[in-house]
C-alpha cells in the first residue's frame, strides 16, 4: 500500500500569518515537490480553491458546515462539490510515495470531535506520523488584530467572543490531537531570518540555505 513518511497538517489558528503561509506554499509548490513534499491542488471544474479549508471541510463533513456555505458558493451543485472534494482527497491520500503530504486548513480548529476523529481516522490510514502545527500569538496582540479586521469591514465586534473562539479552537486541537500536536509561537516565527514562511519550511525540514534562495 502507497503510504506518505509524513502527513503535516497546518491548522492555523487565527491570524497567524495563514494567509501567507497559503499563499507561499501555493507559489511555490514545485519547489516543495522537488524537496519530497506534496501541497495539493484542489478544484471544482476550472475553479480552483486556493486553500484547503473548502475542499477538506466539505470532504470530511458532506456537507456546508463550519461556514461554508456551499449553496452560496455553487448554487444548484452543492452535491457534485462535495463529490468531487472527497474524490480529489482520496486520490490525494492515496497517491503517497514516502512523500510528506501538506494540508493547511484553518476551519480545521473549529471541528467538532467527530468530524476531528473522521479526519484522523482517515490520515492514519495512509501514514503513521500525523503531524499538528498550530501558531498562537500573545492574547493582546491576537485581539488587536482581529478588531482591526473587523472595524474594517465594519463588523460587529465581541471581544469576549473572538477570544473565546481561539481558545475553544485551541482546545478541540488539544482533546483531539494531543500527540500529534506541536504549538508554535507566532512571534518567535516572525524573528525568523526568512521571516514567518520562511520559518514554516524549516518546520517542513528543509534547509535555511535552500530557504533564503526562495522570492
Amino acid at each position: 500500500m502507497r503510504r506518505y513518511r509524513q502527513i503535516v497538517v497546518h491548522a492555523g489558528l487565527s491570524k497567524t500569518g495563514s494567509t501567507s503561509i497559503q499563499a507561499n506554499c501555493r507559489r511555490h509548490r514545485e519547489f516543495l515537490r522537488a524537496h519530497g513534499i506534496v501541497y495539493p491542488q484542489f478544484s471544482f471544474g476550472d475553479r480552483p480553491f486556493t486553500m484547503h479549508s473548502i475542499p477538506v471541510t466539505a470532504a470530511i463533513t458532506g456537507s456546508g458546515k463550519y461556514g461554508l456555505r456551499l449553496h452560496r458558493r455553487f448554487p444548484g451543485v452543492t452535491e457534485q462539490v462535495i463529490a468531487s472534494c472527497r474524490e480529489q482527497l482520496h486520490a490525494v491520500l492515496a497517491a503517497g510515495r514516502g512523500e510528506v503530504l501538506l494540508l493547511s486548513t484553518e476551519l480545521f480548529a473549529a471541528y467538532d470531535d467527530e468530524d476531528m476523529q473522521l479526519l484522523r481516522e482517515l490520515l492514519l490510514a495512509h501514514t503513521d506520523s500525523v503531524r499538528v502545527l498550530a501558531y498562537v500569538r500573545s492574547p493582546q496582540s491576537s485581539l488587536e488584530s482581529m478588531l482591526q479586521e473587523r472595524v474594517k469591514a465594519a463588523a460587529r465586534v465581541d471581544a469576549a467572543a473572538l477570544v473565546g473562539r481561539v481558545r475553544q479552537n485551541y482546545a478541540n486541537l488539544q482533546r483531539n490531537f494531543a500527540d500529534s500536536l506541536e504549538v508554535i509561537n507566532f512571534h518567535e516565527a516572525q524573528g525568523h531570518p526568512s521571516g514567518l514562511v520562511g520559518f514554516f519550511f524549516s518546520q517542513l525540514g528543509l534547509l535555511d540555505a535552500d530557504i533564503r534562495g526562495l522570492k
